[in-house]
C-alpha cells in the first residue's frame, strides 16, 4: 500500500511541475564526503565548486485538505489540480555540521519563497512537539490543561 501511494505521489509531483530537475554532477562529488543515507542521489544539488555541494531528501508531501491547490497542466497537455501541501525535506550543505529541515507551504497564491522556512534539528523536534500537543489538547486526549 505504501509503496502503492508513493508512485501515485511520484507521478503527481511531476505531473504538477512540483519535483523541478536539478543539476547532479557525480563526477564533481566523487571526492566528497560520503552523502548522508537520507540524501537522495538525483537531489544532490551541485554548485560551481565541489565544495558547493547540498544534500537533499526525498520530499514527503503533507496534503492540507483545506487550503486551495492549484490548477496546472501536466507533461501530456492534460489539465491536473495539484493539491495544496506542505513539504517536508532533510538538507545539509557539506559545510554543515548537521543536517537542516526544509518546510514550504505550496498552495493557491503562496509564494513559496516566502512560504519556506529551515528549521535546526532542535528547532524541528521543538516544533513537532509542540504541534502534536496543540492537537491533544484540542481533541480533548491530553493531560496537559495548557499550551506552553
Amino acid at each position: 500500500m505504501v509503496q502503492n501511494r508513493t508512485s501515485q505521489w511520484d507521478a503527481q509531483t511531476i505531473a504538477c511541475g512540483a519535483s523541478m530537475p536539478r543539476t547532479t554532477v557525480a563526477e564533481l562529488t566523487a571526492d566528497c564526503d560520503t552523502a548522508p543515507t537520507w540524501a537522495d542521489p538525483a537531489g544532490t544539488v551541485v554548485g560551481v565548486r565541489s565544495s558547493r555541494v547540498t544534500w537533499v531528501s526525498k520530499t514527503l508531501p503533507v496534503v492540507l485538505g483545506d487550503e486551495a491547490g492549484r490548477r496546472d497542466i501536466d507533461l501530456d497537455g492534460n489539465a491536473v489540480i495539484c493539491h495544496a501541501r506542505a513539504e517536508v525535506t532533510i538538507q545539509q550543505m557539506r559545510t554543515q555540521v548537521e543536517p537542516m529541515i526544509h518546510l514550504v507551504k505550496m498552495a493557491a497564491g503562496t509564494d513559496p519563497k516566502v512560504a519556506t522556512t529551515m528549521l535546526a534539528l532542535d528547532e524541528a523536534a521543538r516544533l513537532a512537539h509542540a504541534l502534536l500537543l496543540a492537537v491533544d489538547v484540542a481533541r480533548g486526549i491530553s493531560d496537559e490543561s495548557s499550551i506552553r
